[in-house]
């Protein structure tokens, strides 16, 4: 997408963000660059073995996670506009495309129903013409569509499930009748039931993970 194609105010934002000048070679402002090169922590395993080293080990995850912060807004920043102008985009697209949908839905329908009508005709007069040429030994005439469908159109059935009761299609699967993957974990519930009962979490199935992060204002 241009952003020629966007709203003045959006476009305008879009545009300054690129051309900022702070921007270094690695896709961050100078002054970023510089906090996260002065982090004097690698990422490999460290060791502290005093006080002094403590200290300075918290000093350096603060700035580590200060810095984090800030690359995550910086970025977040140079996306608001975009993102505002892709939610405007699909809104509009949305408002469009809502106009044609009655008319498709109706056209569908009413050309399924002649469809499905015609043929239905044309079944039973097969089936009569059949038992006329049993009944009277002369062949039946080929028996001419009542409707034709032209070159170019077909039909396409969908298939989906709507799920209605899920404790049996739970009872299914626990029986080998339907896949597991026909159940998916919903994990936000089970994170909450896991914080409340501590270590008396005790969930058929599953396994409760503690991970601990020190964090700095």
């Amino acid at each position: 997408m241009a952003t020629s194609d966007l709203p003045n105010d959006i476009g305008q934002a879009y545009r300054s963000r690129w051309r900022s000048k702070e921007l270094a070679t690695n896709g961050l402002p100078s002054d970023i660059e510089t906090g996260v090169t002065a982090l004097a922590v690698t990422g490999t395993p460290l060791t502290i073995p005093n006080q002094e080293e403590y200290n300075h080990a918290l000093t350096q995850l603060a700035l580590c996670q200060h810095m984090r912060r800030r690359i995550k807004k910086y970025f977040d920043d140079l996306r608001a506009p975009v993102t505002v102008a892709g939610k405007r985009l699909t809104a509009a697209k949305n408002t469009q495309l809502a106009r044609l949908i009655p008319v498709e839905a109706n056209l569908n329908q009413a050309i399924l129903e002649y469809e499905d009508t015609h043929i239905k005709v044309d079944a039973e007069d097969a089936e009569a013409l059949s038992a006329l040429s049993l009944a009277s030994g002369i062949p039946a005439s080929p028996l001419v569509p009542t409707v034709t469908t032209p070159a170019g159109y077909h039909r396409r059935e969908s298939v989906t499930v709507n799920v209605t009761d899920l404790p049996a299609l739970v009872a299914a699967v626990a029986a080998g009748t339907a896949p597991l993957a026909c159940l998916r974990p919903h994990l936000p519930p089970l994170n909450e039931l896991a914080r409340e009962q501590g270590d008396l979490f005790a969930l058929p199935g599953c396994t409760r993970i503690v991970k601990t992060t020190v964090i700095s204002r």
